[in-house]
């Protein structure tokens, strides 16, 4: 179109104060490694303030994101979440804060890599947000400013003399027009107040000219050529093209964490929970639990029918949950994975299709409402103790419904929590069985019984769920085992999610009616779950992998590809082709195996090249 323009939003930084300052606050430590435009601002995450105030401006034909290798794949993750158009998230190629391409070499390279050097440009910095009743930060008021001008513009707010040392400062004429840049000068060496904020708008023969002012500054060292204000000083210097200021009230920038957490106050509500939250784990006042997604190493389903498994906690995925005091009992929602608030209906049937209609906040109820059942039936505490109110929150890296315990890690987490916000005793056998029956009776979820077990435990669990045995205690037979004797695994799972409960098929019900087949398959089951505890005891790996393999082909002829669903049994296809064994860690939608060191790169190519997520497996024990 005549006047329409392209947006770059600059995401390529390493974050390295910010970085470096969650070290000092507990609290943020779940923001260890997230991209700065990634961090949650609100209800949001910074860049989405952006992207959906951007994607719908009729002058904007194209909205683009530049990032680094390091983070690449963090923001594909996000890309596909939010809907937005994958083929526009550029890769700038550097891995470190010492091989970065620098703010004016990212643009370079985007604007070259999307072809998009003729059109006019608005450049945002990703770690920049001004106020939400500021008109005049508008992308469409910069717009309109724009069209009055004809030329480029600077955006610029009015700071106090303390800051001018700490910012590119502006001066100007009375027309409006720039007539120098001012890198961090004495508030002695300027009579202007005007600072100006990474935001802004480049006509296309101004973009050309980057390549001018790099091969001038070819020598010079990587700060120099990094802070575009030099390339507006370098401008104002040659003089051929005119830069204009647009004035906004002010902006926010989340360069270390003190301002990470003023940005989040003003843009969550003053009297929210969740703030309430974030200052008690300031001030160290909460308690906190984490626990581990788990892999059924072997003999998995035969858990939920008297049968013998053996499963183990890794590192790789967590859930954890933070607890304080509060007047009330509150439950505060995740930001991804119990949105509220959706921006059409289109954004919001993307999430259902991608979360069904289940948050994380009906797991956390459920494992309240049982703890509160459970103490009371067993009078560990009274009316009174039960008093004291709570505010809770989750979060989980844990993929969901592949099979890797996402659930009932959350309830694990909530339990454990309130164990010692109530300070009581409850023994880990016990805890398993009621983080069950959190699942079965709460919430009528079909659910395997070792995952409870591995994390309630952690480590490498043998579990023997033997019918007289149960029925007598309780609970099985569990005992831990040398984790360090399983050899170096492989997990790939898929992002088509499959809800764990409509796997089972008929099995149970045949198994209820006494079916033979059925019940000599769980005999079988637990058969195979012996003999891996002897080739691990013994590192005998090449029975390990023949038993891996077993496992699988078992569950697959009692339960019949249908009920596997044809994304699982390809996850498996995958390995096999390449001579890997694999089998479900837990009901379909992942896979684990043992793959020898020298078909690794072969392994993940294959899974990747096909658009499934690949990872070596980190066991995790806290004993």
């Amino acid at each position: 179109g005549e006047h329409t323009m392209n947006v770059l939003i600059l995401a390529a930084g390493f974050g390295t104060r910010l970085q470096a300052g969650i070290k000092d606050y507990p609290l943020l430590a779940h923001l260890h490694d997230v991209p700065k435009p990634l961090l949650p601002v609100g209800n949001n995450l910074l860049i989405d303030y952006w992207w959906y105030h951007l994607k719908d401006l009729q002058f904007v034909d194209g909205v683009y994101v530049v990032t680094n290798d390091a983070h690449y794949d963090i923001y594909a993750a996000w890309a596909q979440q939010h809907g937005f158009p994958i083929q526009h998230l550029i890769n700038d190629g550097s891995n470190s804060n010492a091989t970065r391409l620098g703010a004016v070499g990212c643009i370079k390279y985007a604007v070259e890599k999307a072809q998009i050097e003729h059109q006019d440009l608005i450049v945002i910095a990703g770690d920049t947000l001004f106020y939400l009743d500021d008109e005049s930060a508008k992308v469409e008021s910069i717009y309109n400013e724009y069209l009055e001008k004809d030329s480029n513009i600077l955006l610029g707010y009015e700071v106090p003399d303390s800051d001018v040392s700490r910012r590119g400062i502006l001066e100007v004429d009375e027309t409006g027009l720039i007539t120098s840049f001012l890198e961090k000068p004495q508030p002695d060496e300027t009579k202007s107040r005007i600072a100006s904020p990474a935001v802004y708008l480049l006509k296309s023969n101004t973009l050309n000219r980057i390549n001018e002012f790099l091969n001038d500054n070819v020598d010079a060292p990587l700060e120099k050529k990094d802070a575009p204000g030099n390339f507006w000083s370098w401008l104002i210097t040659n003089r051929e093209d005119p830069i204009y200021l647009h004035k906004i009230k002010g902006r926010f920038d989340v360069g270390n964490c003190q301002q990470y957490l003023e940005t989040n106050l003003y843009f969550s509500s003053k009297r929210s929970t969740s703030f309430q939250m974030l200052n008690a784990a300031l001030d160290g006042k909460t308690i906190k639990h984490r626990s581990y997604a788990r892999i059924g190493l072997i003999g998995n389903p035969s858990d939920g029918y008297h049968g013998k498994t053996i499963s183990m906690t890794i590192e790789n995925f967590y859930a954890e949950v933070e607890l304080i005091e509060s007047d009330t009992i509150s439950f505060i929602p995740h930001k991804i994975h119990d949105g509220i608030k959706f921006y059409n209906f289109d954004h919001l049937l993307e999430t259902i299709k991608e979360q069904t209609y289940h948050g994380g906040i009906r797991l956390l109820k459920a494992a309240c409402a049982k703890f509160y059942k459970f103490v009371r039936q067993n009078n560990l505490l009274t009316e009174d103790d039960l008093k004291r109110n709570f505010s809770i929150r989750y979060t989980t890296t844990i993929p969901r419904q592949v099979g890797l315990a996402g659930s009932s890690a959350i309830i694990t987490s909530v339990l454990k929590c309130l164990i010692e916000f109530y300070q009581i005793d409850i023994e880990k056998p016990v805890l398993a069985e009621t983080i069950m029956s959190v699942e079965k009776d709460e919430l009528n979820i079909a659910c395997g019984l070792q995952d409870r077990v591995a994390q309630t435990y952690t480590g490498l669990m043998y579990m023997n769920f033997d019918k007289d045995l149960t029925e007598v205690q309780g609970y099985g037979d569990y005992s831990r085992l040398n984790i360090r004797k399983v050899p170096k695994l492989f997990l790939a799972y898929g992002h088509k999610p499959s809800s764990s409960g409509r796997i089972h098929s008929n099995v149970r019900d045949r198994f209820i009616t006494g079916d033979q087949e059925v019940i000599d398959a769980m005999a079988e089951f637990a058969d195979i779950t012996e003999r891996t505890r002897s080739a691990l005891e013994e590192e005998d790996y090449e029975s390990f992998n023949a038993l891996i393999n077993a496992n699988f082909d078992l569950r697959r002829k009692l339960f019949g590809d249908a009920a596997i669903g044809s994304n699982s049994i390809r996850l498996i296809e995958i390995a096999r082709n390449i001579g890997v064994s694999s089998k479900f860690p837990g009901s379909g939608g992942a896979v684990i195996g043992y793959c020898p060191p020298e078909k690794i790169d072969a392994l993940k190519e294959a899974y990747e090249s096909e658009g499934f997520s690949f990872a070596t497996v980190i066991p995790y024990s806290e004993e």
